[in-house]
């Protein structure tokens, strides 16, 4: 993604900025796949001095919208974060574990498996 910190806020579904980045500040938790593929480790990312500044996409590349249908999204904004400190802890109260889950179904025959 290529963008220009324009300063200028648009958007077609939040209002201004400063509710977009209070949305986003609130949303701290993140997922990582696990090292078996089966699950998700929770990372809380927690930024000391949170700032953001409206931006302009000038060019926007991404290998999972284009493999959305044409058309089911678009960008509608753009926040950029520039020299803000950062820390990225492990989250185990947040693991989404798939592990335990897919080993029931396929021993009840709900669902496929290689072997």
């Amino acid at each position: 993604m290529d963008v220009a910190a324009t300063g200028i806020f648009a958007s077609d579904q939040l209002p201004t900025l400063a509710p977009t980045s209070k949305f986003f500040q609130a949303g701290s938790i993140d997922w990582s796949p696990t090292r078996n593929g089966l699950g998700l480790q929770g990372l809380q990312l927690t930024i000391d001095s949170w700032r953001v500044d409206a931006s302009e996409a000038l060019d926007v590349q991404s290998s999972f919208f284009d493999a959305l249908p044409a058309e089911s999204a678009h960008l509608d904004s753009v926040l950029v974060m520039r020299d803000v400190p950062i820390h990225l802890e492990r989250s185990e109260r947040n693991n989404l574990t798939i592990d335990r889950t897919l080993a029931l179904r396929s021993q009840r025959g709900q669902i496929e498996t290689d072997s």
